[in-house]
């Protein structure tokens, strides 16, 4: 029995995530949008290189043009903004381009693909440049994580632009034996990547925010940055005073947005301000507050996965992770070491 192609192989797991995801309703239509056309495209692909359809090979530029404006739209609906028709309208440029150079100039249509592909994976990995604290939308409790695969992303496309360029070249040669193979390996480096993206809970909504206990009191001074200014140091106070009295890190949903909204500040103010007087990012600075509380929690009797849940995280391994961050070991042993110096 022959075996399937990799593109089919891809474009089945594609659509199985696209499926998987649409039930589950915890993710944007525009990230489902991005599985689902990268599903079509490894169709088309299997079908142009593997079953010489020649109806299919017009139609796979147009659907690779659509990939990179999906991906883009995709990291502005998680990083800064819902898509919006009137500003959004521009990204539809590449696939209607693709489309009349399919009809009038075929042999352009490489130069495009490889164009759209590295112009946006170049300008997500751009926008990305100051790390974590440029996802505002992003949940603060697994922004670095989100970081890690949107950059990862970028880097898809960005490959996804070379491996055109390779088989540009190939074809200039007039040696299309190695097409297909690369064809299918660039696809199974998308799926790679899209897999990561999807398996990700930092892209799906959470739970509703925990009510309210006890406040904390606000976490040390850890030396300010020589950059910092009065206006800093004053942001950083009322901050800290509304993490106090509000306990906003509880909020598994929390994210820098929402907080410079809450402060009436500039996200980059809100940002700028911790980055300078705390020497960390949002994600952190917030995540300090969250296992801060857990600790206390865990101090009165509560069990590693009530005080998980209390803070605002939403899974032991963020959790785990950030508690052997700030503490220096995991929850279990801390609590064990904390029991052991009580006498229990």
């Amino acid at each position: 029995m022959p075996s399937l192609p990799i593109p089919i192989v891809v474009a089945l797991v594609l659509t199985f995530l696209c499926i998987r995801f649409a039930v589950r309703g915890r993710t944007s239509t525009v990230f489902l949008a991005l599985v689902a056309a990268c599903a079509v495209q490894s169709v088309l692909v299997s079908l142009a290189q593997y079953y010489g359809v020649g109806a299919a090979r017009g139609l796979q530029a147009v659907t690779a043009a659509v990939i990179p404006p999906l991906a883009y739209l995709a990291f502005q609906s998680t990083a800064r903004r819902d898509p919006n028709v009137a500003k959004d309208a521009v990204h539809l440029a590449g696939p209607v381009a693709a489309l009349l150079l399919t009809i009038t100039m075929p042999a352009a249509l490489d130069v495009l693909l490889i164009a759209l592909f590295a112009i946006y994976g170049g300008y997500i990995l751009y926008a990305l440049r100051d790390g974590a604290d440029e996802l505002t939308r992003a949940r603060l409790e697994a922004s670095d994580t989100t970081l890690l695969i949107w950059r990862a992303i970028a880097v898809a496309l960005l490959v996804s632009a070379l491996g055109d360029l390779i088989i540009a070249a190939v074809h200039a040669t007039g040696e299309t034996n190695a097409t297909a193979w690369i064809v299918a390996t660039m696809s199974s480096l998308i799926l790679l990547a899209l897999g990561a993206l999807s398996l990700s809970s930092s892209f799906e909504t959470a739970g509703a925010t925990p009510s309210q206990l006890k406040p904390e009191p606000p976490p040390p001074d850890a030396g300010s940055d020589p950059e910092a200014t009065a206006s800093d140091e004053a942001l950083m106070a009322r901050l800290d005073a509304l993490m106090h009295d509000r306990q906003m890190f509880r909020d598994p949903n929390l994210t820098l947005g929402q907080i410079a909204r809450k402060m009436r500040q500039p996200v980059k103010a809100v940002s700028n301000a911790i980055n300078r007087i705390r020497g960390e990012n949002v994600s952190r600075y917030i995540n300090g507050h969250r296992i801060r509380f857990a600790r206390e929690q865990l101090r009165d009797g509560a069990t590693v996965t009530e005080a998980m849940l209390a803070s605002g995280f939403n899974t032991k391994s963020n959790f785990n992770r950030e508690f052997s961050r700030v503490q220096g070991q995991s929850p279990t042993a801390w609590l064990a070491t904390i029991e052991n110096s009580d006498g229990r």
